[in-house]
């Protein structure tokens, strides 16, 4: 009698005869030459195969070295989907025919494009010392992909896998799994000395999801920002810089309408303007522009995370009227001196300006301090949420003070603003802060009372603020949130503390996100502790989308022979860094002397690029980059911002030595 199973129920269930070739037979369907039916292995090894599927009904698939087979699909090279069939054994403990069934009933329509974890990990009540934890699969329309879509999971060998299938009798399977969605969920439910059952967090192991060969990205927090930004009519300002949400454009009476071009990092997430979805890179309908202020708000709504809105001011002009060149406000002129008293100014090259906005903050630009004509900004920051972790200490609003040119100022531009001195407790001060958005933190600068305001001297923009410090006090620090039980916390934040490594401006540091070739250049040039003079220009063919946050460091490592570029010329900041790019420049970094040619030791020797060989293997041996589990290299895999801060405090203290 037939027992009727799932595929990969029974193939999972480890009872099956795996030994010599196993015979399948298919019920009322043959495979198209695109599709074929694959085998997993549980070593983790290429899937079983054979070449004669394609147009046959029958056919059979040899086990010539006796491994233990943990899962099976069906893959379409056309599509890229991969499946799981119905399935039918004749003898489930001892046969060697299997009978395959609803194929193309059971084929997805889009293969897997990322996966979400759905929830936290919880505890398994019935099975001790056991965890589940599910994930959300999507496909590349942001829906959950089809029933039967074949997922496999792979980590360490020190995890266990409880088979879910309720027939199996809760047979186990280390180190990888076999699995298929149900309404675009699947559940894994796992156990290791690495993970404690009570509070569950899988942080501390290694987890790659896969369906057929297809890696499927894990995605923990969405990203939310635009990589590009434009208008059909006017200019932005300041110029677009994804971290920059604010903007302004002029244009002339006769402008009654415009359309924003707007593209996205995320290939999943929502991109509207003004509330309709619009597909990236593409134009929006026109926008009706009456005269004055028309305020165009762009949001990005990835698929996991917060949305992150971009807001467009287009000001009209009034009939009769023209443009007024780049957005400053009303200028009176006073010797050469050009001053406004609206937050805006557009100041000619190398001439003198005054800019203020009300009695709040005031700005004076010295004459000769750019030798480009200058558009100037000041804006108080509304949204202060992401910035502040210590309000009981700001004694003014938050401003930013922006300008058209990136180049800091030849000359130092004095900078006035005006505090609550009531609310200075006995023993403090008040100090001006800039923030810096590299470091995500406050910076002190200093001050000096003149005329009821404090004053400095800066040159450069970003935003400024007065909070109160007390003689022993500091600045506002970085908190991170999301690092308690993490298996890096402690070198995270030694790394943190030694100015090696800096969190985000809402207080996560994010150990499991991705690392981008910016990042990690600046996390180099913390570790060297390089000079504060500016480091000669490069030129990389998009330094223009290289943020200002990361230009210098960028600049400083390619300089010093540590990053370079790639055949088309480009640096590609915000492409995550792979571990083979990391393990070069630390070498590079280090001035390692590189025995080229030669094989490292780890398993995927012959996967380590032949650029990056050398700079792996010593790194393995100096012990300031290891493998990852099964001495695994993993070259062309991200890391981590976990790896990378452990990283740096290895190599800074390799330097020290």
């Amino acid at each position: 009698m037939s027992i009727v199973l799932l595929f990969i129920a029974a193939v999972v269930s480890g009872c099956i005869n795996t030994e010599g070739e196993l015979q399948f037979e298919i019920d009322g369907h043959t495979l198209q030459a695109n599709e074929r039916l694959y085998l997993r292995l549980q070593d983790g090894s290429t899937p079983l195969t054979s070449d004669n599927q394609g147009g046959h009904a029958s056919f059979s698939i040899i086990n010539p070295d006796y491994k233990k087979m943990i899962g099976g699909f069906i893959h379409d090279s056309a599509t890229g989907v991969s499946w799981v069939p119905r399935f039918e054994y004749e003898d489930v403990y001892n046969s060697s025919k299997v009978y395959l069934s609803e194929i193309a009933e059971s084929k997805p329509r889009a293969k897997p494009v990322t996966a979400v974890q759905a929830g936290r990990p919880v505890a398994d009540s019935n099975k001790p010392g056991f965890v589940s934890v599910t994930y959300a699969v999507y496909g590349k329309n942001r829906e959950p992909v089809d029933d039967r879509t074949e997922i496999y999971i792979e980590t360490s060998e020190q995890v266990v896998f409880y088979d879910n299938e309720p027939r199996h009798n809760g047979q186990t399977q280390s180190r990888a799994i076999s699995s298929f969605t149900d309404k675009g969920l699947v559940t894994f439910t796992m156990m290791s000395s690495l993970i404690d059952s009570n509070e569950p967090n899988l942080s501390a192991i290694p987890i790659a999801l896969y369906s057929g060969p297809t890696p499927i990205p894990i995605v923990t927090g969405g990203h939310a920002e635009l990589s590009a930004l434009s208008l059909s009519e006017g200019s932005l300002f300041p110029e677009f810089d994804p971290t920059i949400t604010s903007y302004a454009a002029d244009v002339a009476y006769g402008v009654s309408n415009v359309s924003v071009t707007a593209s996205v990092y995320d290939v999943h997430a929502v991109l509207t303007v003004n509330g309709t979805e619009v597909p990236s890179g593409q134009a929006s309908e026109a926008i009706v522009l009456n005269v004055g202020s028309n305020p165009i708000r762009v949001d990005v709504t990835p698929l996991t995370g917060d949305v992150k809105t971009y807001t467009v001011t287009v000001r009209r002009g009034a009939a009769g009227s023209s443009s007024n060149g780049g957005g400053s406000g009303p200028a009176s002129h006073d010797d050469g001196l050009l001053s406004s008293t609206n937050g805006r100014l557009t100041l000619p090259a190398g001439r003198e300006g005054r800019l203020s906005l009300g009695e709040a903050v005031r700005v004076s630009v010295p004459a000769g301090a750019a030798e480009r004509e200058l558009i100037l900004v000041i804006e108080e920051v509304l949204d202060t949420g992401k910035l502040l972790f210590d309000k009981e200490r700001l004694l003014s609003s938050i401003f930013e003070i922006t300008k058209n040119v990136p180049e800091n100022f030849k000359r130092p531009v004095t900078l006035q603003l005006a505090y609550d001195s009531a609310r200075l407790a006995e023993g403090q001060k008040p100090v001006v802060f800039y923030y810096d958005e590299a470091l995500a933190q406050w910076v002190e600068i200093g001050g000096a009372a003149d005329e009821g305001l404090l004053s400095v001297q800066v040159n450069h923009f970003t935003k400024f603020a007065v909070f109160a410090v007390g003689s022993e006090q500091k600045p506002v620090e970085p908190k991170f949130s999301d690092i308690g039980g993490h298996w890096a916390e402690g070198a995270i934040l030694e790394a943190a503390g030694k100015g090696l490594v800096s969190g985000y401006a809402n207080g996560s540091f994010q150990p499991n996100a991705a690392v981008s070739r910016a990042e990690f250049a600046i996390m180099l040039m913390n570790a060297l502790g390089t000079p504060a003079e500016e480091a000669a220009e490069y030129r990389f063919t998009d330094a223009a989308g290289i943020g200002e946050w990361a230009r210098k460091a960028v600049a400083q490592a390619s300089q010093a022979g540590i990053v370079s570029g790639y055949a088309d010329g480009s640096f590609r900041p915000n492409a995550n860094v792979s571990r083979a790019e990391i393990a070069v420049m630390l070498a590079r970094a280090s001035r390692l002397s590189l025995s080229e040619g030669s094989p490292t030791s780890f398993a995927d020797d012959r996967d380590i690029p032949a650029w990056a060989k050398a700079a792996a293997a010593e790194l393995n041996r100096l012990e300031l980059m290891k493998g990852r589990g099964g001495n695994f290299f993993h070259p062309n895999e991200s890391a981590t911002r976990a790896e990378a801060a452990t990283v740096m405090l290895r190599f800074a203290s390799h330097r020290t030595e």
